[in-house]
């Protein structure tokens, strides 16, 4: 009896340092991973698409992730924080409304940003261009354009995966984010 009480504590602390050990773990080898993929994915754009192309396709890409990262204005941050502070509290009946007030705005200012994306870039592509005598590339603003029709889906898809955080997993987005989009 008096033995087993004493113990019980220690036992719930290991079992709490094997789950963080786990997770450690998970985190270390999506890295791994997302390294890896990433590394892969460089050397596929640029055998496919050569010097000049891979180029654009990596301009237009940082493009659209500073206009979407932009778009979200920090959303995703706020729905872990009042997502877990609610479940924290106990008060998991103003989750639902955190996520419409975190995410509506969001996908809304996304839907314009996109729309003001594909209008301008043309403007956009002149801070980018390579041979003289070109107001922009058209390779490069038929791409910008073509990313920023996804504008409002990506922001609604890491609005969604911060939001599992908040919930407290980290696996979804851990999985996602390192083994899935590199």
């Amino acid at each position: 009896g008096a033995r087993e009480t004493a113990l019980a504590p220690a036992r719930r602390d290991d079992a709490g340092l094997s789950a963080v050990a786990r997770r450690g773990t998970l985190n270390l080898v999506g890295a791994a991973v997302n390294g890896v993929l990433s590394f892969a994915l460089a050397v596929i754009v640029t055998r496919m698409l050569h010097a000049a192309g891979a180029g654009l396709f990596f301009e237009a890409t940082s493009v659209f992730l500073l206009v979407g990262n932009f778009a979200k204005s920090g959303s995703d941050t706020a729905l872990v924080r009042f997502i877990s502070q609610d479940r924290a509290k106990g008060m998991t009946e103003y989750i639902r409304r955190h996520i419409v007030i975190g995410v509506v705005p969001a996908v809304i200012f996304s839907l314009i940003a996109g729309a003001l994306l594909f209008w301008f870039a043309p403007e956009i592509a002149t801070y980018f261009v390579i041979k003289r005598g070109e107001s922009h590339n058209p390779e490069l603003v038929l791409m910008v354009r073509v990313m920023a029709a996804f504008l409002p889906i990506y922001v609604l898809f890491f609005d969604l995966l911060a939001a599992t955080v908040g919930f407290g997993s980290m696996v979804p987005s851990n999985v996602i984010n390192n083994f899935l989009i590199s």
